[in-house]
């Protein structure tokens, strides 16, 4: 507790960082820019939330869990539980577009 001229100011204990949608794309995107210009691959797109990962970006199964990992590291986490995103009724998903990935993400953090 603080005094400002006869005012207590009491410091509030730090809230945890919830991030927003808005920052997990913006990790993502960042995350699969750096993969793609890794990839040699003349591109000049760029990466948004209506990008897809195969259809756009070509990603293999290996680049997408690639891409997984790299999620997991960034947010210091191993348990997000991306079987639930990337399996439906018992197949792989075809596709991911960027916005689903990161809606995804948001609410498991």
């Amino acid at each position: 507790m603080t005094k400002i001229d006869n005012l207590e100011v009491v410091a509030e204990a730090p809230t945890r960082d919830i991030a927003t949608l808005e920052s997990v794309q913006a990790t993502i995107v960042g995350i699969l820019t750096d993969m793609v210009r890794d990839w040699d691959v003349p591109s000049d797109r760029e990466i948004t939330g209506f990008t897809s990962l195969v259809d756009d970006l070509g990603c293999s199964s290996i680049d997408i869990i690639s891409l997984v990992v790299a999620i997991e590291e960034a947010y210091g986490t191993r348990k997000l539980g991306f079987a639930d995103l990337l399996i439906r009724d018992g197949q792989y998903v075809n596709d991911l577009k960027i916005s689903e990935l990161a809606q995804f993400v948001a609410s498991k953090l």
